[in-house]
C-alpha cells in the first residue's frame, strides 16, 4: 500500500530599496540552501527583489526553514535599517 506524502511549498518576495542591497542579502542567505536535509530551498535576486522559495517534506521542516531565513533577514534588516520595505507571501 502506497503512502501519500504531503509536501509544503512557500514563495516569499522581499523588496529592497536597491538591487545591490538585494544581492548582498542573497549572498548572505545562499549558505542556507545546502544546509537543510528535508528541504529544497533557493534564494535568488530579480532586480531589487529577493525571492525565497522553499519546498519541504513536512510542515515541521518548512516552519524551521522559514524561521531560519526570517531570522537571518531580520538581522540583515537591522544592519541596514529600512532596507526591506515590504514582503509578499504566496
Amino acid at each position: 500500500m502506497a503512502v501519500d506524502v504531503m509536501k509544503s511549498k512557500c514563495n516569499i518576495e522581499f523588496y529592497f530599496l536597491s538591487a545591490s542591497s538585494a544581492k548582498a542579502a542573497c549572498d548572505a542567505l545562499k549558505q542556507e540552501e545546502d544546509f537543510k536535509k528535508r528541504v529544497d530551498s533557493t534564494v535568488e535576486v530579480k532586480g531589487s527583489m529577493l525571492l525565497l522559495s522553499v519546498v519541504a517534506d513536512d510542515t515541521t521542516s518548512m516552519r524551521a526553514t522559514l524561521n531560519s531565513y526570517l531570522r537571518s533577514l531580520q538581522v540583515i534588516e537591522g544592519i541596514n535599517a529600512g532596507v526591506v520595505v515590504k514582503h509578499k507571501i504566496s
